[in-house]
């Protein structure tokens, strides 16, 4: 691994080509710094070793192939560091026109798209390998195409379509005698029949798995085989036979340094030990498999992590902890789209909330789980994968008896042809060698022909192919432009919406401000005490005003830019509550508005009552309710404040007399710069600022805010505060 790999065919190398060394060479360093098996990092000092060979020698064939080879190597634990060679590969071989380079690639992206969890790129990939391999007769790679697909089904639940490409893949590498391949085949349809419930087909492949892989002294596929009989043990209840199985099964993944192989052990090993009662060794197995999981970003296994944790804590009684990983395995499931783990997450979290009591959420997740599961266990289903066993079965048993067949006509064919060769032997030896002569000739013109007419063929597809990727970015960044162009326009108008706003909303009261200390400047020789003073308490509610539309306009711009600061803590709600209806007491007694404080609870213990809120945000909050409530409520009128306690919140309703809203101002009530049909009773100013501040500053606390009202009956505005943290 010392020497430097740069993927160029010359010695001067373009700008791509010195790029991608330097990513490739960082990544060759990550890997020599990690490989703790000695036997994997002996592997790839080979396989490089292999690629600089061929390099130097100048042949691009050898050099492609190179490239896969250490990508395969590399996949199993680090598909980071294969998808660079994998890519790679793909690039040389469509610069050379490599028709089997590009379809070896497209298989080796989908494998490792299928590792990180993107099964529809997997397919993609997949599909496009196969429709190489097909045409060029390469069975052991379109079995391996067929195989990668048939997983990406399985880890969606569609277990028919799963088990009719492992049987594709099956039969291509029994026809080509690939042991390793056919072993892997059989354990992965016992995989399938064990998660349907077919225990016995399942034991009868498992073990022709075992038998293979012990011929072959494969020990990943060991480990593998010996997982499956684990689980089966597992299954008949006998869980310390089946933990020793699954024990030695790490051994030889931890030997052989296979990532994924590790990964499902130690999640064997978790479960028994669940089943055995034994929580904290349980425990420590799973979180070993969930870093793993991180470490090799493979999402799918890292779901399957995440459930099994849940499950443990929920059996432990920690739901707060087994809540926290259902809904993050629920999150990831939903993202890799795979249906059987999030038909267990919708399970998991329909017990959670059945054990906490909330038995309508329960049964809202057991609605989903249901649906899910019919969808994947339909009786459809289930006959299609009879119909493919015993297919299967039947297809086999056609090919022995083809073999004997064609076994006993070649021998008659052969003493026919040895008699009639001795008889005609001097005859046609003449004729024989001209024909064959003509032949040969004929072959061979052919031959030339169908090479320059594929090779002609094999170029414009990778013409087409390179002018319909230019299209299609061309048209991606038309699109991102134009969705940059209308954001654009929409803050544009936001901008000069706020700007004239509030140049018309300070123009009266800087106006005010100017005429009346003109006037005391110009005349105050004229005007009595009591006539100046007048005068000034008009400026200083016109400055009071402008200090409050522009304290509003930063509150909102403050909310935007996300710099707000808060600072939630428990804190108690009844002194804040006071303390803004006394603020406002000498106000409302201006408009002969009394303001009722009631404890709708009847709850002498409500001075205890807390809510998980920052203070001086939740004083603005009903400092605008209030301030609202009072400025469009008639003369003579009552507002009344209620504070209640609910089971996992305090709300607090403010409730006028005024003309209440119509459905248009309901559908623009909390909207910024909206202005309601609704006037202030007393000639206040309205920023159309207010409400759309509090429903900000009440979500930013996790809070909830909302309003009752009809045109005539008045509103009632409430605010919600949780009485906790909450997990968002």
């Amino acid at each position: 691994m010392d020497t430097p790999l740069f993927f160029t065919r010359h010695h001067s190398r373009s700008r791509y080509d010195r790029k991608f060394s330097c990513v490739v060479t960082f990544a060759l360093l990550l890997i020599a710094s990690t490989l703790s098996a000695q036997s994997l990092k002996e592997t790839v000092d080979s396989l490089i070793a292999e690629y600089n060979s061929a390099k130097a020698a100048k042949n691009d064939t050898l050099t492609a192939l190179a490239l896969g080879e250490i990508g395969k190597a590399l996949w199993g634990t680090y598909p980071d560091s294969a998808m660079v060679y994998a890519q790679e590969m793909l690039r040389l071989a469509e610069q050379i026109s490599y028709a089997r380079g590009k379809a070896i690639a497209y298989n080796n992206i989908g494998y490792i798209y299928r590792k990180k969890s993107r099964y529809d790129e997997c397919l993609e990939y997949s599909h496009k390998a196969l429709t190489i391999f097909e045409p060029l007769g390469d069975k052991s790679s379109a079995a391996w195409c067929y195989h990668n697909i048939a997983n990406v089904y399985y880890a969606r639940g569609r277990f028919d379509l799963a088990l009719e490409n492992h049987f594709k893949a099956l039969r291509l590498r029994e026809e080509i005698g690939e042991k390793k391949s056919v072993a892997w085949s059989l354990s992965n349809i016992s995989d399938i029949y064990r998660d349907q419930g077919y225990k016995e087909q399942a034991l009868q492949y498992t073990q022709k798995a075992v038998v293979l892989f012990r011929e072959i002294n494969d020990k990943h596929g060991a480990a593998v085989a010996l997982n499956g009989i684990g689980v089966i043990l597992q299954e008949e209840g006998r869980y310390e036979e089946a933990f020793e199985q699954f024990l030695q099964a790490l051994a030889l993944d931890e030997a052989s340094e296979h990532g994924i192989g590790m990964i499902w052990s130690l999640r064997y090993l978790g479960e028994v030990s669940v089943l055995q009662r034994k929580y904290d060794r349980a425990e420590q197995y799973f979180l070993r498999s969930l870093a793993m999981c991180q470490r090799m970003n493979d999402r799918k296994q890292a779901v399957s992590a995440m459930l099994n944790l849940g499950k443990l804590y929920a059996t432990m009684k920690n739901i707060p902890q087994a809540f926290e990983y259902a809904q993050m395995a629920l999150r990831l499931a939903d993202s890799v789209q795979s249906d059987l783990s999030l038909q267990e997450a919708y399970q998991l979290i329909s017990n959670l909330y059945a054990q906490q009591g909330n038995f309508e959420a329960a049964y809202r997740f057991h609605l989903r789980y249901s649906a899910l599961h019919d969808s994947i266990f339909s009786s459809s289903s289930a006959k299609k994968i009879a119909d493919l066993t015993n297919q299967y079965e039947a297809d086999k048993r056609k090919q022995e008896i083809a073999l004997l067949t064609k076994d006993n006509a070649l021998q008659e064919a052969a003493l026919k042809r040895d008699a009639m060769t001795r008889n005609g032997l001097i005859i046609g030896v003449f004729v024989l060698l001209v024909i064959a002569g003509l032949l040969v000739q004929r072959y061979r013109l052919a031959e030339q022909a169908r090479n320059a007419l594929r090779i002609k063929n094999e170029e414009i597809t990778r013409q087409q192919q390179i002018l319909e990727d230019q299209a299609a970015e061309i048209e991606i960044a038309n699109s991102q432009l134009n969705e940059q162009n209308l954001a654009l326009q929409q803050l544009n108008i936001e901008k000069n919406e706020f700007l004239g706003i509030a140049a018309h909303d300070l123009k009266n009261p800087l106006t005010s401000i100017t005429m009346n200390a003109s006037s005391l400047r110009d005349y105050y020789e004229r005007f009595t005490a009591e006539t100046a003073k007048e005068r000034l308490g008009t400026i200083v509610l016109a400055s009071q005003r402008m200090a409050s539309i522009i304290s509003k306009l930063l509150d909102i711009n403050a909310i935007e830019t996300g710099n707000l600061n808060i600072h939630c803590k428990i804190t108690p709600i009844m002194p804040i509550v006071r303390h803004v209806i006394e603020d406002y007491a000498e106000r409302s007694h201006q408009k002969s508005i009394t303001i009722h404080l009631e404890n709708t609870n009847h709850n002498r213990a409500c001075e205890e009552w807390t809510a998980y809120i920052d203070a001086g945000i939740t004083a603005e909050i009903l400092d605008n309710l209030i301030s609202n409530a009072i400025k469009y409520s008639p003369a003579g009128s009552s507002v009344s404040v209620h504070v209640l306690q609910h089971k996992d919140c305090i709300r607090i309703e403010v409730q006028d007399e005024g003309p209440g809203l119509n459905e248009e101002d309901k559908k623009r009530l909390f909207g910024k710069f909206a202005r309601l049909s609704a006037q202030p009773t007393g000639g206040e100013h309205s920023t159309g600022l207010g409400l759309s501040i509090v429903k900000r500053l009440t979500e930013a606390m996790h809070g909830r805010v909302g309003c009752d009202s009809a045109l005539g009956t008045g509103a009632t505005f409430f605010v919600e505060f949780p009485t906790r943290p909450t997990s968002s």
